[in-house]
């Protein structure tokens, strides 16, 4: 009775194992594709501040040797709303490797001005637009209406399925030889060599990537991931605000609101009415700089005539919130600073890795 049982159980281990290597080889041929591309692009764009900066020196550094105080900067925010009200989509104080301001008059014509004179520099820097196409791609693959879920779901599919299933794999081999399977031994054949790539890899960048995975499915289904945490108690403390926030019904005075945040909120942009949007939108973020720590927003909505609408805060958001608002700094790689940085940007390399070894071992195993 006893060794039936036992061989019963290994029937079905062992089915089990077939199921999961056969998942983790077709979502891996699929899915590998769509993430290498995602990953690619993503290591691309994480230092894309400095890439910037270089190359468009002339426009986004100007002939400026730091950065321009904050009330300068605010004082030619205003300066220039009152030359280019009408005309004006957005407005971008000087932001992460960017030290000049920035004026968005349409989706091709972004003009840049100093940040303290507010005189004209020049327009449409090259490497923008290319980041923005660039950032595109990374989102949505250039494909506006469904692109998004194509990239969200194979994102978790690779968390999920193939990083999962190629860990059970690896743990299964390796569980009471660890010393082995962490280590690189690449043996005398290209089949050894390929395959102790794929393993090596896979492990190693384990955790890494599964993070970027997980984050980056937020950005397509984050309101599946809310809805989620929702039902949690827990997670819907809000704590007490400490910034003295402007209130609803108020006429926002820019300046002064500026100002009055100005220790813990800088204004980030202004983006304007539009045909089909009627409201400003102020953002203001906790650091201008690319550098570590958490992220923390605030958002102030007004009507055409300045009359505040609506303000949403890290300050007074659930714990909830707070966390997802974290999903972008992880993402890129900005809570823990430089290294964080270099991190995601060679885990982005990873999955091209992955599947042009895992394709390579498809073929070494058909032969």
């Amino acid at each position: 009775m006893y060794p039936s049982y036992t061989n019963s159980l290994k029937i079905i281990k062992m089915k089990l194992s077939k199921i999961i290597k056969k998942t983790h080889l077709i979502v891996g041929l699929t899915v590998g594709l769509i993430t290498s591309i995602s990953g690619l692009t993503g290591a691309m764009y994480v230092f894309e501040p400095e890439i910037t900066a270089v190359i468009n020196s002339e426009l986004l550094e100007g002939t400026l040797t730091e950065n321009t105080p904050y009330l300068e900067s605010l004082t030619t925010v205003i300066k220039l709303q009152e030359l280019h009200m009408d005309s004006v989509q957005a407005m971008l104080l000087p932001y992460r490797g960017q030290r000049t301001m920035a004026v968005k008059f349409g989706e091709k014509d972004i003009q840049y001005f100093h940040p303290t004179t507010g005189h004209f520099i020049g327009s449409n820097a090259k490497s923008v637009a290319f980041f923005k196409w660039l950032l595109k791609l990374h989102r949505n693959l250039h494909i506006p209406s469904y692109g998004k879920y194509i990239i969200g779901g194979s994102s978790l599919l690779f968390a999920l399925l193939i990083l999962i299933s190629g860990f059970y794999m690896w743990w299964r081999i390796y569980k009471k030889r660890w010393n082995r399977g962490l280590s690189l031994s690449l043996g005398d054949t290209a089949r050894k060599v390929n395959f102790h790539l794929h393993r090596i890899a896979g492990i190693y960048f384990f955790i890494p990537l599964f993070l970027i995975a997980i984050t980056g499915g937020y950005f397509t289904f984050d309101e599946t991931y809310k809805k989620a945490f929702l039902g949690i108690s827990y997670f819907q403390q809000i704590s007490s605000s400490k910034v003295l926030m402007p209130k609803v019904g108020e006429t926002l005075d820019l300046l002064k609101t500026s100002l009055s945040m100005a220790e813990s909120y800088k204004l980030r942009a202004i983006y304007y009415p539009t045909d089909t949007k009627n409201n400003y939108r102020f953002r203001y973020i906790n650091k201008l700089e690319v550098s570590s720590g958490l992220r923390k927003t605030t958002d102030i909505m007004t009507d055409s005539k300045l009359q505040i609408i609506k303000v949403t805060s890290c300050e007074t958001a659930t714990l909830a919130d707070k966390i997802f608002r974290q999903m972008y700094p992880i993402h890129i790689g900005e809570s823990l600073g430089i290294v964080h940085r270099l991190l995601v940007f060679f885990a982005g390399l990873i999955p091209v890795l992955l599947y042009v070894t895992g394709i390579r071992y498809y073929f070494f195993r058909k032969q």
